[in-house]
């Protein structure tokens, strides 16, 4: 049984349709180049531009310095497990506001 076949595949397709930018490196690809994916080395899991393009997206009025607390904030966690991390990257995500409107006011 191959998990990209059943796994991998099947969901890169539903990201796809849902119109999400999928990079599918294919079966029994191991990746070798980060940039491919976006990325400066493969143990960065947030993908800057992307994010950056994403939160202002949705915000418009946010400055690049409050884009910049936010992405600190969700890279902030020392010692913990991928688990945990993971649950302090969802409480910030649904929790996470800007009080302050420092373009308009």
């Amino acid at each position: 049984m191959s998990e990209y076949l059943h796994v991998e595949k099947p969901f890169l397709d539903q990201l796809a349709t849902l119109g999400w930018k999928v990079i599918d490196h294919g079966p029994g690809v191991i990746p070798a180049d980060p940039a491919v994916s976006l990325r400066t080395h493969f143990r960065e899991w947030l993908l800057p531009e992307v994010f950056r393009q994403s939160v202002r997206a949705l915000n418009p009025w946010l400055t690049d310095r409050q884009l910049d607390q936010l992405r600190d904030q969700l890279l902030r966690h020392p010692n913990r497990t991928l688990l945990e991390a993971n649950e302090d990257v969802q409480k910030i995500l649904f929790k996470a506001q800007v009080d302050v409107n420092e373009s308009t006011g």
